[in-house]
This record gives C-alpha cells, sequence and structure tokens, in this order.
C-alpha cells in the first residue's frame, strides 16, 4: 500500500499533504486526517527522500517528531547535564537516523560529527538534513553493518558517543559486542550516552502498549504482540518486532557489559530537587536533605540508579583518564 503526497511550497516552509490511504490509527477508515497535513521547514528535496524512504506511511508520522523537540530531550537531558560544552569535540552519533541530533552537536559546539546508520535510505536522508543546515564539511558518513567492526575509527579517538533511541533496534545477539566496540573508540576521558526505552518498566510504550511485553522471551512476546497489540503487529515475524524496538534495552544490561571494562556510570546519585530552597532551609531541613539522600544513594548502589527505573533510560558512563 502506497500513500500519495502533495509537497506545496510556501517559501518558508514546505506544507505536506498525505492523501492517502491511511495506515495509522488516526486517519484508518477516514476519507480525510486533518493530521495528514504538516508544516515542515524542510527542503524539498529532503522532504521528497523522506517520503521514499517511507511511502507505505507505517512511520509517516516523521515530520512531526522531526519539529517536536521532545523525540530527542533524552539525549539532550543527557548532553546538557553531563557535557553541554562540545567545543572541539569529534562526536560519532550511532544510530543516528535523519540527523536531528548531529546538527544540535553543532550548536554546542562540535568540531566534527561522525553518522553511522545501517540503513543506506536514512543515511542519505541524514547527509542531506546536515547538508541543509549548513554542515557539509563538518561530517564524515559510514553505512554499517550489523554488529560492524567500526574498523574506519581508530580506538580511542573519539571524545563522545550518542547512541539515542538505537540499543532497542539491535538484536540482542549484537548488542554486547557492539557496546564493546563502541567502548573502544572513546578517548580516555570520553563519554558514551545512552537512551532507550526501559525493559524493566512494565508497560511497553515503545512498541506494542502491552504489559509485560518485554519481560517475556523473545519468541513469546512476539506472539503476545501478535495476538494482542494494534492491527500493525499482526504479521510480523519475531525478528522484525526485535528490530523494531520489542525487546527494549536495560540499565544492567549496559551494566553487565562496561563495568568490567572499567566505565564509570554517572548517573548514580538520587536526583532529589533543591528548587533554590538550600538557603532557606531550617537545621531540621537540611537534616532531612541529607539524610533522604544518603538512604536514597545506599539503596539504589544495589539496585541500580535512578534513572534505571524510569520509562526511558538516560544512561551515561565515562571512560577513565588512567587505564
Amino acid at each position: 500500500m502506497q500513500l500519495e503526497f502533495d509537497i506545496e511550497d510556501r517559501g518558508a516552509f514546505r506544507r505536506l499533504h498525505t492523501k492517502g490511504p491511511h495506515t495509522h490509527e488516526a486517519g484508518k477508515d477516514a476519507a480525510v486526517c486533518e493530521e495528514c497535513r504538516i508544516d515542515l521547514p524542510f527542503s524539498t528535496a529532503f522532504i521528497r527522500q523522506l517520503i521514499e524512504w517511507d511511502s507505505t506511511g507505517f512511520f509517516h508520522f516523521i515530520g512531526e517528531r522531526l519539529c517536536n523537540d521532545t523525540f530527542n530531550k533524552g539525549a539532550k537531558n543527557l548532553i546538557n547535564r553531563f557535557c553541554s560544552d562540545l567545543s572541539d569535540f569529534l562526536v560519532l552519533d550511532f544510530g543516528s537516523g535523519l540527523g536531528q541530533l548531529s546538527s544540535y552537536f553543532f550548536e554546542l559546539g562540535a568540531r566534527k560529527v561522525i553518522l553511522t546508520e545501517i540503513n543506506a535510505q536514512l543515511l542519505e536522508l541524514s547527509r542531506t538534513y546536515m547538508r541543509d543546515n549548513g554542515h557539509t564539511e563538518d561530517c564524515e558518513y559510514y553505512l554499517l553493518k550489523e554488529c560492524d567492526e567500526l574498523d574506519m575509527l581508530e580506538d580511542g579517538s573519539i571524545d563522545m558517543i550518542v547512541a539515542s533511541e538505537v540499543f532497542e533496534h539491535v538484536l540482542p545477539c549484537y548488542r554486547e559486542e557492539t557496546l564493546k566496540r563502541l567502548y573502544s573508540k572513546l578517548k580516555p576521558g570520553g563519554i558514551i550516552l545512552i537512551t532507550a526505552p526501559n525493559r524493566l518498566f512494565p508497560k511497553d510504550y515503545h512498541t506494542t502498549g502491552l504489559w509485560l511485553a518485554a519481560w517475556l522471551p523473545s519468541s513469546l512476546g512476539a506472539w503476545y504482540a501478535r495476538t494482542f497489540a494494534s492491527w500493525r503487529w499482526k504479521d510480523r515475524s519475531t525478528e522484525d518486532m526485535l528490530r523494531q524496538g520489542l525487546r527494549q534495552y536495560s540499565y544492567f544490561e549496559a551494566r553487565r557489559i562496561l563495568k568490567p571494562l572499567g566505565a564509570c556510570n554517572l548517573c548514580r546519585q538520587y536526583p532529589v530537587e533543591d528548587k533554590g530552597l538550600r538557603d532557606h532551609r531550617t537545621l531540621k531541613g537540611h537534616v532531612y536533605y541529607h539524610a533522604l539522600n544518603i538512604i536514597f544513594n545506599m539503596i539504589l548502589k544495589y539496585i541500580g540508579p535512578w534513572e534505571a527505573w524510569q520509562p526511558g533510560l538516560e544512561l551515561a558512563w565515562s571512560k577513565p583518564i588512567a587505564q
């Protein structure tokens, strides 16, 4: 099934009309779907590539996601929290998608960004997106195979690696080797940032919308999704559903791999909000505040950091300067 599109150039933006047939829930049975008209601040060339990449419409809300800053909120939170100044940084955007984050790295001062993707069309889309944003000369692009060795990158050469919403799409059998190879590319003192939907959270908000789907063995979880989830998943194979993020990711999966390599977990403190009240607390308030921090940090030392239990993982690990 192919969607039909019209692109109307309005100078400051392009208006994209999706004429149908519609394949998403809101427009499934509608002759006209208001959600399928959107104004995009992107070049016509980029929009046409976007349509060619996803002409079946399964992901045709991507235009809205590009315009909606919340899509990359987790990764930006981590960057701003641990490394907001990227001056002269060499950054690896692993699983760069359409390139939205890569453009953000340059806003923070990055010297150069390496974009990698497993999908050739996505890589070309990111190339067009970065060119439209004026970064043609500052980027390198690499098409990867599954569990690629990343031989084109020198070990210990990257200042920061970002894998935003990527590891849930890597097949479980490749995840350990992929993370080890990424870590080997970091400079001493470098940081790897990972965001992903959290497998430990009981409801799967990312793929199926079902409770406990990610907790089940892969084949059983796929059957569960085909039987009870949206009509989108009825005929999908187990491998296809794993690539769509059925298995998700967890803090403990990353820790099992990175901790033996000497990586330092940067997300270790219970995030008690100070809210500017520090100078106005009573003695009793100061005691309560510090006791709360001590108690939670002792508990979380054994069950993982606060971030390990949120719906969306926001993980940061650094490579020690002395290895």
